[in-house]
C-alpha cells in the first residue's frame, strides 16, 4: 500500500510537504513521493553534537523545522518508512517534543525500512492513492539512523549516527553553502537543547556567535558621512551648474533646471509673505505632473513642510488630513480649488500672483531636523497617521541613491506613482537633486507593453514600479536601444525573479511609511549587489515567493534560515531613505 501519515488519532492521510526555503525550484522528475535529489545527489554535512538518542534527535529536528518553516504540523518519515505528523508550537520544549515522539517509536525493522518507503511510493503512483509531487511547493523531510541502515531518503534527511548526526540535503534543491548553514543552525539549536531541554523552541538560538556578529555588527557597519546641506540647496546648485538641462519632462512640457529654480523661488517668496516658515505646513492638492514638482520645491524653499493631498482620495479623507495637518494654505490647480476643504486658504498652483515675486530664493535656514513632508499612512489599520519626514533623511536619500544606483550625468528617471503614495519621495526627488531629468508618465490603464514602450521612448535609465507591474514588465522583449539600467520595485514582495540575462538590474526594495529606512538589494558604490545578474546560481522559484525564514532569532533583527543573502534580493540590507543619523544601510528584518 502507499505511504500514509499516521495521525494523532490514528487516521491515515497522504504525506504532506513542508514549506521550507530552497535555492532552486523543484525539477519535473521528482519521485512519486515528491522527493528530489536522486539525480543531483545529496549534500552531506555533519552535525557534531554527540551522545543522544534517535528520539531526542527527532525532537530537535522537529524544533529546527518549525523554526525554519513556521509550520505547526510537520510530517516526518522515520527509519521504518512510516510518515508521522507531529504537532509543534513555539512554546514546546525539546523535552515535550521528545515525549510526543515517544508515542511513535522511531525504530523498526531495518531490513524493510527502505523497501517499504520505495514500494509504497511506487504503489501510490500506480493505483492513484498517492500523488505525484513534481509541481508541488515544499519539500519532504525524514529522519533515519545508521543502526537501521539509513535507507530512508527525503529532500532533507537527518541521519543519526553513533557520534552525532549528518544532514543530507537534496543537491538539486540546495546549494552546498546553504546546506552547511542549515547544519550549523541545527547544531547550534541542538547544543542549546542539550543544556536546556525545557527552554521553549522559540527561544533556542539558531545563530552561533560568529554568524550573529556578522549579521548584527559587520553587515550593519554602514555609517556614512554624507555631505551636509538641505534639499533646496542641492537643486539650486544643479540649476546654477546646468541651467539649460531639462529638469522635468511631462508630455510636451519641458522645464529646465534654471526655470524650475526660478519658478520655485517665486512660489516660496509668495508663501513667505502669507506666513510660511519652518514649522508651518502647506498642502498640495495636485495630480502627478510638472506643477507638482515645482510646487514641492517652492514649499520647501519657503521653509514649510509639504502635505501631499492626493486628488484620487475622496473628499472626506482629504478633509481629514487637512484637519489634522492644519496647513496655512493649500496649492491646487484651478480645476481642484473647489475640493480644498473649507476654512483653508486655497491658492492656484500656477497663480498669476507668483509672477510678481522675486526669482531669487528667500533667506531660509533649514536644518537636518526640519520637517520636509507630512506623509499619511494608508489608514488600513485605523485612522491615517501623519509621519514626519525630515530634511536630513531627504538629503541622505539623495546621496545614497547616487551611490547605490550608479547615477551619472545624462541619466533620466521616471515618476509613475500617485502623489499620495509615500514612495514618490524615493521615485523622483533624489534624482532631481542629482541633476537627472525627471520624466512624468502615466501607469494607470496602461499595458505592460505600453509602459515598456514609454520607458524606451523617454530614454529612462532609472525607473520604479510597484511589484505587481514590474513582474509583468521585466519579462518583455526589450529593444537594443533601451537605456534602462535600473528597475526598482517596491510596495510588496515579488512572486518571480528576473532571469540573469535581463538587460537591466531589478532591485527589490521595501520600507514602510512610518520609517525613513528602506531595504534594498543593490548598492553599487558599497559593493553590494544581490540582483539576478550577480547571483545567477540562485534560480527563480516557481509559484509563491516567500521569505527565507519566518521566525527571526529571539531578541535580534537578523534572519534565520537562508539569512539576508537570499536569492529573492529584497531581504538584502541597504538603506535608501536614511535617517538623519546618516546610517546608510540597515539589516533586513522580517
Amino acid at each position: 500500500m502507499a505511504i500514509k501519515i499516521i495521525d494523532h488519532d490514528g487516521r491515515a492521510t497522504v504525506p504532506e510537504h513542508l514549506d521550507l526555503p530552497v535555492d532552486r525550484s523543484r525539477t519535473g522528475d521528482a519521485g512519486a513521493d515528491g522527493t528530489s535529489g536522486a539525480a543531483a545527489g545529496y549534500v552531506s554535512v555533519p552535525v557534531p553534537v554527540e551522545g543522544r538518542t534517535a528520539t531526542w534527535w527527532t525532537a530537535v529536528f522537529l524544533a529546527f523545522l518549525h523554526r525554519y518553516s513556521g509550520a505547526t504540523e510537520i510530517t516526518l518519515t522515520g527509519p521504518d518508512g512510516l510518515a508521522h505528523r507531529y504537532g509543534v508550537t513555539a512554546a514546546d520544549s525539546v523535552r515535550v517534543l521528545a515525549a510526543r515522539v515517544t508515542t511513535r517509536p522511531v525504530g523498526g525493522d531495518a531490513s524493510t525500512a527502505g523497501g517499504r518507503a520505495a514500494d509504497g511510493a511506487a504503489e501510490g503512483a500506480a493505483d492513484g492513492t498517492g500523488e505525484r509531487r513534481a509541481e508541488t511547493r515544499g519539500v519532504t523531510v525524514a529522519l533515519t539512523t545508521a543502526e537501521h541502515g539509513g535507507g530512508v531518503r527525503a529532500d532533507l534527511t537527518l541521519l543519526v549516527t553513533g557520534d552525532g548526526a549528518v544532514l543530507l540535503a537534496a543537491g538539486d534543491l540546495w546549494l552546498p553553502e546553504t546546506a552547511e548553514r542549515m547544519a550549523r543552525h541545527l547544531a547550534t539549536l541542538a547544543s542549546a537543547a542539550r543544556r536546556a531541554a525545557d527552554v521553549p523552541v522559540a527561544e533556542l538560538p539558531l545563530l552561533d556567535a560568529a554568524e550573529r556578529r556578522r549579521l548584527l555588527v559587520e553587515w550593519n557597519a554602514t555609517d556614512a558621512a554624507w555631505p551636509d546641506g538641505d534639499y533646496p540647496a542641492l537643486v539650486a546648485a544643479r540649476a546654477a551648474a546646468t541651467p539649460d538641462v531639462p529638469a522635468v519632462v511631462h508630455g510636451t512640457r519641458v522645464i529646465t533646471f534654471g526655470e524650475l529654480n526660478a519658478q520655485a523661488n517665486r512660489i516660496a517668496n509668495f508663501l513667505r509673505r502669507v506666513g510660511a516658515d519652518t514649522g508651518e505646513r502647506v498642502g498640495l492638492l495636485c495630480p502627478r505632473g510638472a506643477d507638482f514638482v515645482v510646487a514641492v520645491l517652492g514649499i520647501l524653499k519657503s521653509g514649510a513642510a509639504v502635505v501631499p493631498l492626493d486628488p484620487i482620495n475622496p473628499d472626506a479623507r482629504i478633509a481629514q488630513m487637512a484637519e489634522d495637518a492644519r496647513p496655512l494654505a493649500v496649492l491646487a490647480p484651478e480645476a481642484l480649488l473647489e475640493r480644498v476643504p473649507g476654512g483653508v486658504r486655497a491658492v492656484r498652483v500656477d497663480a498669476p500672483e507668483f509672477d510678481a515675486e522675486p526669482a531669487e530664493a528667500p533667506a531660509v535656514e533649514l536644518t537636518g531636523d526640519a520637517v520636509s513632508h507630512l506623509i499619511y499612512t494608508s489608514g488600513s489599520t485605523g485612522r491615517p497617521k501623519a509621519v514626519l519626514e525630515r530634511h536630513g533623511a531627504l538629503v541622505n536619500l539623495v546621496h545614497w541613491t547616487g551611490r547605490a544606483y550608479g547615477v551619472r550625468p545624462g541619466d533620466r528617471a521616471s515618476w509613475l506613482s500617485t502623489p499620495g503614495f509615500a514612495v514618490q519621495l524615493m521615485e523622483w526627488m533624489p534624482y532631481l537633486a542629482l541633476g537627472v531629468t525627471v520624466c512624468v508618465g502615466e501607469a494607470e490603464d496602461r499595458t505592460p507593453e505600453q509602459v515598456r514602450d514609454w520607458l524606451v521612448a523617454e530614454r529612462v535609465t532609472h525607473t520604479m514600479l510597484v511589484a505587481a507591474l514590474a513582474e509583468r514588465v521585466w519579462p518583455l522583449e526589450w529593444p537594443a536601444q533601451a537605456a534602462l539600467r535600473v528597475m526598482v520595485t517596491t510596495a510588496e514582495r515579488v512572486h518571480s525573479w528576473p532571469p540573469a540575462d535581463t538587460p537591466f538590474q531589478v532591485v527589490m526594495t521595501y520600507g514602510s511609511t512610518e520609517t525613513t529606512n528602506v531595504l534594498s538589494c543593490l548598492d553599487l558604490g558599497a559593493g553590494s549587489d544581490l540582483t539576478a545578474q550577480a547571483t545567477p546560481r540562485r534560480c527563480a522559484p516557481r509559484g509563491r515567493c516567500r521569505s527565507a525564514a519566518r521566525s527571526p532569532t529571539r531578541g535580534s533583527t537578523s534572519w534565520t534560515g537562508s539569512a539576508p543573502r537570499s536569492r529573492w534580493g529584497w531581504s538584502a540590507a541597504c538603506t535608501s531613505r536614511a535617517p538623519a543619523s546618516r546610517a546608510a544601510t540597515t539589516a533586513a528584518t522580517s
